[in-house]
């Protein structure tokens, strides 16, 4: 009787200790960065409505050499035709999400979807509970607080969290940027961050220093083009120092560089010439 009563002991430590390292094992693999980023596409380049992407538009991305997709902000569930064609071809979902509010009213919904696409981030698009016409720091400090709890769900299904910025994030507040207070009052556990280079251009400010700075906190590049006189621009035009900001993204490790693009006369054409731009900077 004593030996059957170690015996099973032994079978309780035994299931603890793999419990506990299977825990350890999928937070490393959470928060460890890639080693050379991935090449990916925002699918709302093509359209906002998935309903309107083709068949053949999906088959062309990957043909060019897309593997990876961020599906953006998308309200409705994804069509059963989307779908089909979008697990055929094998696609990679690196993460979709929605806005603050959305996400902390119904992030078990989010978590299930993630889930169910195999993807690797929930995203934050706009980190605030209004218009943000006039962001104070108390707004920061509450914005930072819900993305903590957020994060923290995240991280506890095996998701990772980052929220993205516009221009309206550099601005300051007392001299200090707003995006600096809302990752200085997150955990870096819990929350990364998603920089759209365009965004930031456009708001006067040098991405190489901040990068820099936020080594750590920036996982993923979101990349456009800031030339608006060209009919068919590609990735990176109109940007000063855009190779030394991609350089500097592989310098402090980032997982993923994005191609978006927003009101383009031909998406395709954006998506296939931009392509080989990107290419060369990763092995």
């Amino acid at each position: 009787m004593i030996k059957s009563g170690i015996k099973f002991s032994k079978q309780i430590l035994t299931i603890v200790f793999l419990f506990l390292v299977g825990t350890q094992i999928l937070q490393a693999k959470i928060h460890t960065k890639k080693k050379n980023p991935e090449i990916g596409v925002l699918i709302n380049v093509i359209d906002h409505d998935y309903e309107n992407i083709t068949d053949q538009q999906l088959n062309k991305i990957r043909k060019i050499g897309y593997k990876t997709i961020e599906l953006g902000a998308y309200t409705k569930s994804l069509s059963p035709r989307f779908m089909i064609t979008y697990s055929k071809l094998k696609f990679k979902t690196m993460g979709c999400g929605s806005s603050l509010y959305d996400l902390q009213n119904s992030i078990d919904e989010w978590i299930r979807k993630a889930h169910q696409l195999n993807q690797e981030y929930i995203i934050c698009y706009w980190p605030w509970l209004d218009g943000a016409e006039h962001i104070t720091r108390e707004q920061c400090e509450e914005s930072a607080r819900i993305m903590n709890e957020i994060g923290e769900k995240c991280f506890n299904a095996g998701i990772k969290f980052a929220f993205h910025n516009h221009a309206l994030e550099f601005g300051k507040i007392d001299g200090e940027f707003i995006v600096d207070l809302l990752l200085k009052n997150t955990n870096p556990k819990y929350v990364s961050f998603e920089l759209d280079i365009y965004h930031m251009l456009k708001s006067g400010n040098d991405p190489i220093p901040f990068m820099e700075n936020n080594a750590s906190r920036i996982t993923i590049l979101h990349l456009f083009a800031m030339d608006n006189k060209s009919k068919y621009p590609l990735v990176g035009e109109g940007m000063n120092d855009f190779d030394r900001i991609i350089n500097t993204g592989l310098n402090i490790g980032v997982d993923y560089l994005i191609l978006e693009g927003n009101d383009l006369e031909d998406p395709m054409r954006f998506v296939e010439e931009s392509y080989p731009v990107l290419k060369k900077f990763v092995r």
